[in-house]
C-alpha cells in the first residue's frame, strides 16, 4: 500500500510539472487591447537551413499583433472589394459584401501552437516555407458574431506573383473567407490538432525552385479574424443579397529565404588563375 501511495505521488509530481512547463511555453504577445495574442514557444522554430547542394535557408517573420486599425487597413480593404466583391456561385442569387473595420477588439484568446521555418531538398528543386496552426476561443458573446478566418499576403520574389499589391488569400470559391468549404484545415506533418477550441485555422505556404539557381524572395502573412454577419435582401430585388464582413485583429507572420550558388571547384580554379596572373603582371610592371 505504501508502494503504490509513492507511485501516486509520483505519477501527481510528474503531470504537475509537465503542466508547468506546458504553461511556462505560452508566451504573450503584447497587444495593448481587450485581445489576447500567445504563441507555444516549444513549437517555435525560426530558421531552418537549406538540406540541398546550395547554401542558404528560411526565416520566420517575427509574429506580430495586428489590431482592427492598422497602418495596412485601407490598403487591405481595398484589396478586399477589388478581388471579392460580388459572390454568384449560387445561380439563384447574387451576394454582395460590404467590408468594414471594427472600432473595438475582441476578447477572446488567439493561440499560436505551432510556427516552423520550412527548408527542404526534394529532388532538383528546394521548397521554402513555412507551417502556422492558430486556434482561437471566443470571449464572453462572440460565438454569435459569425467569426470566421480571412486572410491577405504581400509577396517579393516568390515562385508565384500575384498580379496585387496585397492578395486575398485562398481558393475554391468566391468567399473572402480562407477556407472553403470541405477544405481545412489542413494539419502539419508531425503535428496533432487539439480539439475543444471554437476554432481552427492551419496553413503551409512555400516557394520552389531549381535547386542550382540562385533565389529569394519573401512573403507576409495578414492573417484576421472577421465577422459575416446575416444576408440582407435588396429592397428592389429578390435575386440580391448584402452581407457585412467586419474586420476584427489579425497577427502577422510570414517567411524569407535565400539559396545562394556555389561556383564549382573548376570555375574557382580559373578565377584563382586568373587572379594570380593579374598579380603577376602587376608584380613585373613595378619592376
Amino acid at each position: 500500500m505504501r508502494y503504490v501511495t509513492r507511485t501516486v505521488l509520483a505519477l501527481l509530481v510528474a503531470a504537475t510539472m509537465a503542466g508547468a512547463t506546458a504553461l511556462a511555453d505560452m508566451l504573450a504577445i503584447t497587444t495593448n487591447t481587450s485581445f489576447n495574442l500567445v504563441y507555444n514557444s516549444a513549437n517555435y522554430d525560426p530558421y531552418e537551413p537549406c538540406d540541398g547542394p546550395t547554401p542558404g535557408g528560411t526565416w520566420l517573420t517575427p509574429l506580430a499583433y495586428l489590431p482592427p486599425q492598422n497602418s495596412y487597413t485601407n490598403d487591405l480593404i481595398s484589396a478586399l472589394y477589388g478581388q471579392y466583391t460580388v459572390n454568384t456561385s449560387d445561380p439563384n442569387y447574387t451576394l454582395i459584401y460590404q467590408y468594414s473595420v471594427s472600432t473595438q477588439s475582441l476578447s477572446g484568446t488567439m493561440l499560436i501552437d505551432w510556427y516552423q521555418a520550412v527548408d527542404n531538398h526534394i529532388g532538383s528543386r528546394c521548397y521554402h516555407g513555412a507551417e502556422i496552426v492558430a486556434y482561437y476561443d471566443y470571449g464572453q458573446g462572440e460565438g454569435a458574431l459569425g467569426l470566421d478566418w480571412i486572410q491577405l499576403y504581400d509577396e517579393s520574389g516568390g515562385s508565384v506573383i500575384s498580379p496585387y499589391e496585397y492578395t486575398v488569400d485562398g481558393a475554391h470559391d468566391q468567399s473572402p473567407a480562407y477556407y472553403a468549404p470541405g477544405w481545412g484545415p489542413w494539419t502539419p506533418p508531425g503535428y496533432t490538432l487539439t480539439s475543444g477550441h471554437n476554432m481552427t485555422w492551419t496553413d503551409g505556404p512555400y516557394d520552389s525552385h531549381i535547386e542550382t539557381t540562385a533565389w529569394a524572395g519573401e512573403v507576409e502573412f495578414y492573417m484576421f479574424l472577421a465577422s459575416f454577419g446575416s444576408l440582407r435582401p435588396d429592397p428592389n430585388s429578390n435575386s440580391v443579397f448584402y452581407q457585412d464582413v467586419t474586420i476584427y485583429d489579425g497577427v502577422l507572420w510570414g517567411y524569407s529565404g535565400e539559396c545562394l550558388v556555389v561556383p564549382e571547384p573548376a570555375t574557382l580554379a580559373l578565377v584563382f588563375m586568373g587572379l594570380a596572373g593579374l598579380c603577376c603582371r602587376r608584380a613585373r610592371s613595378r619592376l
